[in-house]
């Protein structure tokens, strides 16, 4: 627990010496003609999406170094799908700002320059949810365990700039596929004044 500095609310730390957010790196709007976009990441960045076509349905893969998504193009447009891509690391700055906060060894933790990334719900619903905000999200290739111990997949979605759903998930029956894959939750984040 750190003791040099420690800023919270009623309920929750939301600031302390080991406290390093993922602030915004890039943005990048691929046009994916083919179905097909791949983006170039490092192991230690979060890399989110936003399909600019309701009628779209897409999936994530995710590996250290690419993200790639697939895209049924059930309608396509003539000019291509627009597809934005959020990057986030964890970065310092060295730029005057309003607000900076160090922690004991004089490291950066917080710079109100940087624009931080902001989880606005950690899960996509399979009849879908509309957000408040412009959102991305990160929709890895996910399962849920049902209450008969059923492993459920989830690997398509569709979205808008404020909408998104589940629309493919298929049953395996054996648990056994837990020790392969681990439970990596889609997220969803607010990118509306990003």
């Amino acid at each position: 627990m750190a003791t040099y500095i420690e800023i919270s609310n009623e309920s929750k730390i939301l600031i302390n010496d080991e406290w390093h957010n993922f602030s915004l790196s890039d943005i990048h709007t691929i046009t994916a003609n083919n179905g097909i976009v791949k983006f170039s990441c490092a192991p230690n960045e979060l890399v989110f999406a936003q399909v600019q076509d309701a009628n779209v349905e897409f999936n994530m893969s995710r590996d250290l170094s690419n993200l790639e998504m697939t895209l049924l193009i059930n309608r396509r447009p003539a000019n291509g799908v627009a597809v934005k891509i959020y990057r986030f690391s964890q970065q310092s700055t060295s730029q005057n700002a309003p607000l900076r906060i160090f922690n004991g060894r004089g490291v950066e933790i917080f710079n109100s320059n940087l624009k931080y990334m902001n989880v606005i719900d950690n899960r996509v619903y399979p009849g879908g949810k509309t957000y408040p905000y412009d959102i991305a999200v990160y929709c890895p290739y996910n399962y849920e365990v049902d209450a008969s111990g059923h492993v459920w997949y989830r690997s398509w979605y569709m979205m808008t700039n404020r909408f998104v759903k589940v629309t493919d998930s298929y049953k395996v029956q054996y648990l056994d596929s837990l020790k392969t894959f681990g439970i990596a939750p889609e997220m969803i984040i607010d990118v509306s004044n990003l």
